[in-house]
C-alpha cells in the first residue's frame, strides 16, 4: 500500500481505517497511543468525534502535544486537496480540529490546513 501511495495512488479509510494513516492513533481496547502509516505526519484522528470519540481527546493531548488532533463526526470525511496540507470537509457533520489550545471547527465546504 506505501509503495503504491508513493507512485501516486489515492489512500482511503474510514474509522479505524482512516485512524492508521497519521502518524499516530489512538487505540481504544488499550487505551495507548500506537504509531501509524505515517501519511498525514503529525495528526492523529479522531473518529465519531460527535459520539464517543470526543471523550478521547482530552487525554489523548498531553501524550502527544506536538500532533494535531482531528475530530471527524459521523457520516462526515475529509478530501486532501493536495495543496500544502490543504482539507476539504464534506457531509452531514463538522470536524474539530484541536491544535495546543486552539480549536476551530469545520463544516461541509470549509477548507483547513493542517
Amino acid at each position: 500500500m506505501l509503495e503504491a501511495y508513493d507512485t501516486g495512488a489515492v489512500i482511503g479509510g474510514s474509522s479505524a481505517g482512516a485512524m492508521i494513516l497519521c502518524e499516530h492513533y489512538y487505540d481504544p481496547d488499550t487505551q495507548r497511543i500506537r504509531e501509524g502509516l505515517n501519511l498525514v505526519p503529525r495528526v492523529c484522528l479522531v473518529p465519531h468525534h460527535n459520539t464517543f470519540g470526543k471523550g478521547w481527546v482530552s487525554s489523548l493531548a498531553p501524550s502527544i502535544p506536538h500532533d494535531v488532533i482531528v475530530g471527524v463526526d459521523e457520516q462526515t470525511g475529509l478530501i486532501d486537496d493536495g495543496v500544502e496540507s490543504q482539507w476539504t470537509v464534506l457531509g452531514k457533520g463538522v470536524v474539530t480540529v484541536y491544535k495546543g489550545r486552539d480549536t476551530r471547527t469545520y463544516r461541509s465546504g470549509e477548507t483547513f490546513s493542517l
